[in-house]
């Protein structure tokens, strides 16, 4: 009898690690959260390129906390802002004063990947 309930929980410990070991490869086997996607339109104002508009015109509502700008001019110098609310959506706008002069490039820039990088022409 003795040995009955020890062969009866050896299987039982067996079963439970196998679908232990199961669940967690099934778990390595899961994709990885997607990369949000963003289309936006840039425009710099004509008499004062350091003042910056950037529309979300298109794609994935982006979390103020996954995501920033960065603004870089001629020179190489470049200028971080963080989004002013908590989500950015489409067809919100983002209004940017930057203390660069002569911007030449806008990035916006997810925790995982470089979302949009938008060249700025020089007239």
């Amino acid at each position: 009898m003795a040995s009955e309930m020890i062969g009866e929980m050896l299987k039982l410990s067996i079963a439970v690690m196998l679908v232990a070991v199961f669940s967690m490869s099934v778990y390595a086997l899961l994709p990885d959260e997607r990369v949000p996607y963003v289309e936006i339109e840039l425009v710099v104002n004509e008499t004062n390129s350091s003042i910056i508009d950037i529309t979300h015109v298109g794609g994935d509502p982006l979390k103020a906390s996954e995501v920033k700008i960065v603004v870089k001019n001629e020179t190489g110098y470049q200028d971080e802002h963080l989004l002013p609310d908590q989500v950015w959506r489409f067809p919100q706008t983002i209004h940017l004063t930057t203390n660069l002069m002569n911007v030449s490039e806008v990035s916006v820039i997810h925790l995982r990947a470089v979302l949009a990088i938008a060249e700025v022409e020089q007239t």
